[in-house]
């Protein structure tokens, strides 16, 4: 069981948590019917997709005539809100479209919930904090994570990734490396978060989780060019490139970005030449931490706080981050909680995910200041205090406790 102090920790900031998003999601209730979330990109196209117009997903005519149909009443906007998704993610969305938008959106939501619970549940006998209570009382807590909530608010995918990311976690833990890929793999709906990871892992000698990932990655690609044909699918990195040119016509806001990216912005202007050469070199650096910190964690059979560094390193490393990306943060945050109660986490840790859990203030910075760059030197402590664990502790209950552990260590 966890202290009295860390019960009590949860207990104030799950509380906290659940009524502050409660009130949000209750403000914006309305705004949510009218269309306003994120899920109108990705309920757009589908509905493109089942119209047999799949070749007009990066056109931003054609999309904003498609969410106008559904989304009239949107005041804001102005012009489409542009789907800037690999293809194939499309298809994903085509049953829903059968249903109008509201109830489409309220599926999406349970589907999510629903992967949520299925991850939960996957992650329960590799973290043993989990077994200590219900799984329900462990969604509350999932969904009282503002991230969690605003990615459920906004309809968004990221729960999705969660899930894959926490299945992969699952078989790297049972030894089954390319398994453990083919799911990474199947996140390459978010290919810059997919890269990082498999990068690590590579270098990391876990090749077999590389190859997964890859045979993923390929068995996608060919989706997307039987959806679109090779034109569309070569289009697409292009459609990247031109919303990031535009700045997502004011969504993509650097200073709102907990990365690498978001904390140049506060000394530099956003694609100046020293603020891109800043990014890069920072980013190769942090790599090559993240790798060299993945392996030493290996050897000290504690795969748990190596890939706790590898998907945090992942975020930091990541072109671009909202806020719903850092759902990711709650899985390393369970193992470190479940490292917690061995009194093994450092101080640098436990007050960065007290921070990152703690709603009032990712609501002030989110909603009031879009000033998320300043969680930045937050996540740098985090790593600050997992890389002081990984060089200075003792993995206590690593790869060792479960069955395949010395087979998926690698040899040196």
């Amino acid at each position: 069981m966890l202290s009295s102090r860390y019960t009590l920790l949860v207990g104030i900031l799950l509380a906290t948590g659940m009524s502050l998003n409660g009130f949000m999601a209750w403000q914006d209730r309305d705004l949510v019917r009218k269309g306003y979330p994120d899920f109108t990109v990705l309920y757009s196209a589908g509905k493109l997709v089942r119209a047999g117009l799949a070749a007009g997903l990066y056109d931003v005519r054609v999309e904003f005539q498609t969410q106008r149909q559904f989304a009239p009443e949107v005041s804001t906007r102005h012009g489409a809100l542009p789907y800037i998704h690999p293809p194939f993610e499309a298809l994903l969305f085509v049953p829903l479209t059968f249903l109008p938008y509201f109830p489409a959106y309220l599926l999406w939501d349970a589907v999510s919930l629903a992967l949520l619970c299925v991850a939960l549940r996957l992650l329960r006998r590799y973290v043993p904090l989990l077994r200590n209570a219900s799984l329900a009382l462990w969604v509350l807590c999932a969904v009282a994570f503002f991230p969690i909530f605003v990615c459920l608010l906004q309809g968004q995918d990221m729960v999705l990734f969660f899930f894959l990311l926490a299945a992969a976690y699952v078989y790297l833990r049972k030894g089954a490396d390319f398994l453990a890929g083919c799911w990474l793999g199947m996140g390459c709906f978010r290919p810059h978060l997919v890269l990082s990871l498999a990068i690590i892992l590579l270098f990391s000698r876990r090749r077999k989780a590389v190859a997964g990932i890859a045979c993923s990655a390929l068995a996608l690609a060919a989706a997307s060019i039987a959806l679109v044909g090779w034109g569309g699918f070569l289009e697409y990195p292009g459609a990247v490139w031109r919303e990031e040119q535009v700045m997502g016509r004011g969504a993509i806001v650097p200073n709102d970005m907990p990365n690498l990216r978001g904390l140049f912005a506060m000394f530099f202007r956003d694609g100046h030449s020293a603020a891109l050469a800043l990014i890069a070199a920072t980013s190769v650096l942090l790599l090559v931490l993240g790798i060299w910190l993945f392996r030493r964690a290996e050897q000290a059979r504690n795969l748990e706080l190596g890939f706790s560094v590898a998907v945090l390193v992942t975020i930091l490393v990541s072109y671009h981050a909202f806020m719903y990306d850092l759902a990711l943060l709650f899985l390393p945050a369970l193992l470190l909680v479940d490292n917690a109660k061995a009194s093994r986490a450092r101080w640098q840790s436990v007050v960065s995910v007290a921070t990152l859990f703690f709603t009032p203030l990712l609501m002030f910075l989110f909603l009031r200041l879009s000033r998320l760059n300043l969680l930045t030197p937050i996540l740098f402590l985090w790593l600050w205090g997992m890389a002081r664990e990984i060089l200075h502790g003792q993995g206590e209950h690593g790869l060792e406790s479960y069955p395949g552990a010395a087979s998926s260590v690698p040899q040196t």
